[in-house]
Formats: structure tokens, C-alpha cells, sequence
């Protein structure tokens, strides 16, 4: 899994038994998923200095990656998330998450990858 946040977060995802590696940006994130081809999920800021998230969602979809893509932000999106949904986002949620709604997207979204 690809993340891109603070610290508390990173320490949440690795509480909840997740492999975690961290980008600071997109860009990095596309170099991360070189060097690790075990990643199944991606989880990203909207907004990050570089290359945000819906960048890298639309690099991913480019390059014809299949990987799952949950999204976060501290605003709400209203328009910009149906497209992003119907051009194959994951999922996403509005920051900062609570644990459990945390832990039950990340298990929904990884769960349907693994069964299609």
C-alpha cells in the first residue's frame, strides 16, 4: 500500500496490519510502484505538492495499472467524485478519518480486488 500522509496516519495503517509504503507525492508514488510490485492499494491525498492525487490516479489509468485507488481529502467533492468514481476510483473518504471507517474501506476495496 502507497500512502502519503502524516505520521498519526502511517502509524494507523501499520496498527491495523498493513505493509505500508510511504510517498510524499505522486511522482514518487509512480517510482515506489517500481520498486515494489507487491503493492495492492494505493491510498491518496487529493492535494500534494508535484503531483496530487487525481494526477497520479489519471497517470495510473494511463500507464494501465490496476490498481486500487482510495482517495482522501479535507474538503468535500462533489462533481470531481462522480467522475473520479466512474473513471474507476475505489473508494474515499473525507480526512481526517475515524479508525473504523478507515479500516472498513480499506478491507471493503481490497476484498473486492482479491474477488473481483
Amino acid at each position: 500500500m502507497i500512502k502519503s500522509f502524516a505520521k498519526p496516519l502511517f502509524d494507523t495503517l501499520k496498527m491495523l496490519g498493513y505493509r505500508v509504503v510511504k510517498a510524499e507525492n505522486g511522482s514518487k508514488a509512480l517510482i515506489s510502484l517500481e520498486k515494489h510490485p507487491e503493492i495492492e492499494l494505493i491510498l491518496s491525498d487529493l492535494v500534494m505538492p508535484e503531483m496530487g492525487g487525481q494526477a497520479l490516479f489519471n497517470q495510473l489509468k494511463k500507464q494501465g495499472l490496476n490498481l486500487p485507488i482510495v482517495m482522501m481529502s479535507g474538503h468535500p467533492m462533489e462533481n470531481e467524485l462522480e467522475v473520479l468514481r466512474s473513471e474507476g476510483l475505489a473508494g474515499w473518504m473525507l480526512k481526517p478519518p475515524t479508525i473504523e471507517k478507515l479500516s472498513r474501506l480499506l478491507a471493503h476495496v481490497l476484498k473486492k480486488k482479491n474477488t473481483g
